[in-house]
């Protein structure tokens, strides 16, 4: 679900938090 909202702007904030949990979506 999460990962319908996911975006450059959003994807930049996970990298942030240290754990790139969105690394699939790159």
């Amino acid at each position: 679900e999460l990962v319908n909202d996911i975006t450059p702007e959003n994807l930049h904030e996970n990298i942030d938090w240290g754990e790139p949990k969105d690394k699939e979506v790159w």
